[in-house]
């Protein structure tokens, strides 16, 4: 008696513990924060970015749509490191996201961290308050960044992304610059889990 009496205590946390984990359903909305500077010219914009995240495309593609904003200042020329900014300017922006290529896996195959080769094109429409680019208080932006990404298998979840590439302003006049951003994205919830 006693010994059935033990196992019909001890089945139901045998049982529970053979049950495989469930997962999320994948993240249908996000955000991004980071920040983004430019090179070249005399005064140089950097900013901080701020956008919301919707993925696009089949789930095979990961690929994230944003819609966001750069709050920031001009930079003088990197030679002067003491009180050289002017000025303040925002950006809205518009900007894809997609991997290009899968460049190594980390963890364990229920639950992935990827590096990743990724694009990551970007419109904007700027205004300037006491601007001194020669594009005028309004200008265009666009860039098409390259770079790479860490981090899990869903397409919106934790990611911190490196990115790199040519930008151009376009107002009065026309200029080419090189663009780098730092990123983190993750979804409104938080780190996507299994459930215990």
């Amino acid at each position: 008696m006693t010994r059935i009496l033990l196992a019909v205590l001890a089945l139901p946390s045998i049982v529970a513990a053979q049950e495989l984990p469930t997962y999320a359903a994948p993240a249908r909305r996000g955000f991004s924060i980071g920040v983004t500077g430019f090179t070249g010219g005399i005064w140089q914009p950097s900013g901080v970015d701020v956008a919301v995240l919707r993925p696009f495309g089949a789930p095979a593609s990961h690929g994230v749509v944003s819609l966001g904003a750069r709050l920031g200042s001009f930079v003088q020329d990197q030679a002067v490191l003491i009180g050289g900014s002017k000025g303040f300017f925002v950006t809205a922006l518009l900007g894809v996201r997609r991997p290009i290529a899968n460049l190594a896996m980390v963890g364990t195959d229920r639950d992935p961290n990827w590096v990743r080769l990724v694009a990551a094109p970007e419109l904007g429409v700027s205004a300037g308050i006491d601007s001194p680019l020669p594009q005028g208080s309004y200008w265009g932006t666009g860039a098409l960044l390259v770079g790479l990404s860490f981090g899990s298998d869903q397409r919106i979840d934790e990611n911190f992304a490196i990115l790199v590439g040519p930008a151009g302003f376009v107002g009065r006049t026309a200029s080419a610059h090189l663009q780098v951003s730092l990123r983190y994205q993750t979804t409104f919830s938080g780190r996507r889990r299994p459930q215990e």
